[in-house]
């Protein structure tokens, strides 16, 4: 198998030299940088034999860590792999931020790239309602000081829009007009995040933008009309998906019938 002329084989070829470089961790095909006791680990190979090694090294800290309370922590970081899906998949289980999650012929090269000692922190925003939000952050060195003589410092950020929620499609209500057409006015909504993108799919077929009734799709709330020319006698259904400026995509069919 490959992609853009990089056999598996090579990619496997060339992520076992890069790994060979670091010389820690070497098993893995990747990289470990220890900050302290903390090791943050980019796997590369994220099949059995890479989840196997990874496994292993996450056994023996915890085993270290029991018996001789070394405080060992591995941290997967950044993972990569020819095949998408199992990037993914290992990543997600380890909790690797998904832009960390590197596949195809090069995943290696960008795994190598990544900065591995850098501190990083994943957010799940579905624990949070849909809103601005300010993140701030706190730095001390009072586990290494004693009392009264640690430092402090902080950082707060600009505001962060955390929108998880579908735009919602209301109002479909087809008008039949004559000769068989048929007009299907509607509205997108979505209650924090701007419309971007609207369209609409026929009896199953090919999608169809639409643009917003004022010219331009720039606001929360945004109406639409589908102009449909004559159809065959029966039931047809149309859908209607939007998309809001943060990914969120909410859809909604209705259907029509013609004599």
């Amino acid at each position: 198998m490959s992609e853009k002329g990089v056999s598996r084989r090579d990619f496997m070829r060339g992520a076992a030299a890069a790994g060979a470089a670091f010389g820690s961790f070497t098993i893995l095909g990747a990289t470990a940088k220890g900050a302290g006791k903390v090791f943050r680990v980019g796997l590369v190979g994220c099949g059995g034999r890479g989840n196997g090694a990874l496994k292993q090294h996450i056994q023996a800290a915890k085993v270290l860590n029991d018996k001789l309370n070394l405080g060992i922590d591995i941290k997967v970081v950044a993972t990569a792999d020819f095949f998408k899906d199992r990037s993914q998949r290992t990543g997600k289980a380890h909790g690797v931020p998904k832009e960390r999650r590197f596949s195809g012929p090069t995943a290696y090269k960008k795994l190598l790239d990544v900065d591995l000692e850098k501190p990083t922190y994943t957010w799940d925003t579905l624990s949070v309602p849909d809103a601005d939000y300010r993140i701030r952050v706190v730095a001390s060195d009072s586990p290494s000081n004693p009392e009264g003589q640690s430092l402090e410092g902080e950082k707060i950020s600009d505001p962060v829009t955390v929108d998880n929620t579908r735009p919602e499609i209301s109002g479909l209500a087809p008008i039949k007009k004559d000769r068989g057409g048929w007009s299907v006015p509607g509205r997108a909504h979505d209650e924090t995040s701007p419309i971007t993108g609207i369209e609409y799919s026929l009896d199953g077929g090919d999608w169809t933008t639409l643009p917003a009734i004022d010219g331009i799709l720039d606001s929360k709330e945004e109406f639409f009309s589908i102009e449909i020319e004559a159809l065959d006698p029966g039931r047809h259904s149309v859908v209607v998906r939007a998309q809001d400026t943060r990914g969120n995509i909410g859809a909604s069919r209705v259907m029509m019938e013609t004599q």
